[in-house]
């Protein structure tokens, strides 16, 4: 009776782990993700359909191959992948990035100054507290949607 009820258990987590949440596929995991207004919205706030929007998020590798992300995508703006830098004379500057590396058993934070996701040319107008969905696409994990809150930026 004890083997019966062991291969029932095993077998319905076997079955769980394989409806397992997109967020944690191909040993990526993806967490804390937010959009952020621009300036000094407070809550209940929205900004125009003129505003570019930040994105971002901590994506985990918990799997033995290096991956990288290669692309995003969102119902309400464009999106792109950018790098904020900072030269010798504290002068900052954004670019356009190709790929995001997320290295085996490594973390990877995209926030200010760093790795981010833009939102360009809006769509929609968003609010603080509005839930809005990005789909991620990784060179080797595929595509991941996550659930990202609409925050105020943090001046």
């Amino acid at each position: 009776m004890r083997t019966g009820k062991f291969v029932l258990v095993a077998f319905l987590f076997m079955f769980l782990a394989s409806c397992a949440p997109a967020s944690s596929q191909g040993g990526i995991v993806v967490t804390s993700a937010e959009v952020r207004l621009p300036g000094a919205a407070m809550p209940g706030m929205s900004m125009g359909n003129d505003a570019n929007l930040a994105g971002y998020m901590v994506i985990q590798n918990t799997g033995s191959t290096d991956d990288s992300l290669i692309g995003a995508q969102a119902d309400f703006a464009m999106a792109m992948l950018h790098e904020t830098t900072i030269d010798a004379n504290q002068v900052a500057t954004m670019k356009e990035v190709s790929e995001i590396p997320v290295p085996a058993g490594q973390t990877v934070e995209l926030k200010t100054g760093g790795y981010h996701v833009m939102f360009m040319n809006p769509t929609k107008e968003l609010k603080v507290g509005d839930m809005v969905s990005i789909t991620l696409k990784f060179k080797n994990a595929g595509t991941i949607m996550v659930q990202a809150k609409v925050v105020a930026a943090s001046n």
